[in-house]
């Protein structure tokens, strides 16, 4: 599969980079928006309390935005190109105007997951994988947040601990990344991506998966 995923990359890391790029720059914005709005509470002898709150919840937000809407072009682009489709650069943008879903959904999904690793790690872990491929199926087949996240969990009826050992290739790969001075994510993550994508779609070609329409992206 690593072979067929590079095939891919290579045939379409424009646009994928473009998704990286939004992706990554999510957290660097958020860091400088902190930095910035703390700086300033330090600077004017007020660096109260809610003031610093405000810096965490604005760069949390500022990055959370921008990374869905990352995570939105790079999942447009990946479908396209997995299944044969030539895609340009205005793809990634196509598919980044459609990460309002995707931020919304993060938040839910994010809460959900925060609350289940408080109660214990092993629910954490379980529904992170049979959540996976939530985002693919509000991109490919323009589902609700719950019909997704139900139908993902349906997906990976049976292939939970295969997914389990991929996330952790998936860690090693993005770790590979960073220890490139963060370069390499451009290259690692959407590779990554491509690879979710394989697997999505792979699993949604069993029957009576998912809805007998044809997707919609």
């Amino acid at each position: 599969m690593l072979r067929r995923a590079w095939d891919v990359y290579k045939a379409a890391w424009q646009p994928l980079t473009i998704g990286a790029l939004l992706v990554a720059a999510g957290p660097l914005l958020q860091s400088v928006v902190g930095l910035d709005w703390g700086v300033g509470s330090l600077v004017g002898l007020a660096a109260l309390p809610v003031q610093w709150l405000v810096s965490i919840v604005g760069g949390i937000v500022v990055s959370s935005v921008i990374s869905a809407f990352g995570h939105a072009a790079m999942i447009h682009v990946a479908l396209a190109a997995v299944r044969g489709q030539r895609v340009q650069i205005d793809d990634a943008i196509r598919g980044a105007s459609r990460g309002v879903p995707l931020l919304i959904g993060n938040f839910v999904i994010g809460f959900c997951l925060l609350v289940s690793a408080l109660l214990f790690i092993v629910p954490y872990v379980i529904l992170s994988i049979g959540w996976a491929f939530w985002q693919f199926l509000v991109m490919d087949r323009n589902l609700g947040l719950i019909e997704a996240v139900s139908t993902s969990w349906r997906l990976t009826n049976g292939y939970k601990i295969r997914l389990a050992v991929f996330v952790l290739v998936s860690i090693v790969l993005s770790m590979a990344g960073l220890f490139l001075g963060g370069i390499g994510m451009l290259v690692t993550a959407p590779l990554a991506m491509v690879m979710n994508t394989i697997i999505y779609l792979r699993l949604a070609a069993r029957p009576g998966i998912l809805p007998p329409e044809a997707p919609r992206y």
